[in-house]
């Protein structure tokens, strides 16, 4: 039984709070309620020293711990301004964590972001944003107000190097409290070329209404992109040397350079210069293509280099290596020995 407990301790989270006694069940009394504009939340319970934290969609609002009268009044970085419940956790030693949600009221109408779906019919057509695509997205608002929002005008701005928005303001007209209305097409932008893979773009959605009502929310797109990266160098040597795939003095091989894509997105055809640094290597001049690379797979591109007769065997020799496409420009510093 000992021996259990030390291997439980030893790898488990070492921020792990052990129990030292049977845990018990906290007592927590949350407001019924919180209205949209509030900023501070009173939390109750019966324990003091208990760790507190408001979360809104797993995102972190506020944290704090309970005083000596096992109560906390929670100062929010930022006023109540979505419809949507908060969420409570409440954590402590020697007690089960306590889950709850507050209900967010509103006397007035509050319009929100609730999703968006992406369209890239003009791209590849995969539903995924990609490098150089120009796509609409869908958009749904959500009104979680108890008040109709009227006269509604819709705003989308990006502050993203990469990102150019082409249309990005929409008349939306009456929104029903409670209801969600669908805006096909509401969005229009550009992706640039060098944007890099799994690059997250944030959008700022700007909802105006009747006596100046105005409400912000926002959301994200994961943008996709190839990644290119060296996989090493085949060397064929069975035309004008041995066939032992090393390059030896006086041989004349193909050194073909192996290119990964280890992005999300199919990468365009480009192409690949060998340089040599030594005067005893020779490598054939001008650019090789090679063609688009998948996801996950891998290209060759072939330079014919030549090992002069005097060449030592052992002999270190440095190459650079310029792979360039539409999007990236990809360089490689290359170290080879030759064989004897």
């Amino acid at each position: 039984m000992r021996d259990i407990c030390y291997e439980t301790n030893l790898f488990g989270d070492p921020t792990l709070d052990i129990w030292t006694a049977v845990p018990q069940d906290m007592n927590v009394i949350l407001p019924e309620n919180v209205n949209i504009g509030d900023t501070e939340i009173i939390i109750q319970t019966d324990v003091s020293g208990a760790r507190v934290a408001i979360l809104l969609n797993n995102e972190l609002l506020a944290r704090g711990l309970t005083g000596s009268d096992s109560n906390l009044n929670l100062e929010l970085e930022s006023p109540v301004t979505s419809p949507y419940p908060l969420e409570i956790s409440i954590i402590a030693h020697n007690y089960h964590r306590y889950y709850g949600d507050i209900t967010v009221v509103s006397e007035q109408p509050c319009v929100v972001y609730q999703s968006h779906i992406l369209h890239d019919d003009t791209g590849n057509g995969n539903g995924e944003a990609d490098y150089g695509e120009t796509v609409l997205l869908d958009i749904y608002l959500y009104n979680g107000g108890d008040q109709d929002a009227l006269n509604t005008e819709l705003a989308v701005f990006c502050d993203d190097e990469y990102i150019t928005i082409i249309d990005g303001e929409e008349s939306v007209g009456q929104i029903i409290a409670g209801a969600v209305v669908e805006l096909p097409g509401a969005i229009c932008f550009m992706i640039g070329d060098n944007i890099p893979d799994q690059h997250i773009t944030v959008f700022t959605l700007i909802v105006n209404g009747e006596s100046r009502d105005s409400w912000s929310s926002e959301f994200s797109q994961i943008i996709n992109a190839p990644e290119l990266e060296f996989g090493g160098i085949i060397i064929d040597d069975s035309e004008s040397g041995n066939n032992n795939g090393i390059l030896e003095s006086g041989e004349t091989a193909e050194f073909v350079i192996q290119i990964c894509n280890t992005g999300h997105a199919i990468s365009p055809a480009g192409s690949l210069q060998l340089f040599s640094q030594h005067p005893d290597l020779e490598v054939e001049a001008g650019a090789v293509n090679f063609t688009g690379i998948n996801v996950g797979e891998i290209t060759g591109a072939g330079v014919t280099v030549t090992a002069l007769e005097e060449a030592a065997a052992g002999t270190e020799v440095s190459l650079f290596c310029n792979a360039r496409q539409v999007i990236i420009f990809w360089k490689r510093h290359l170290m080879h020995i030759l064989g004897g």
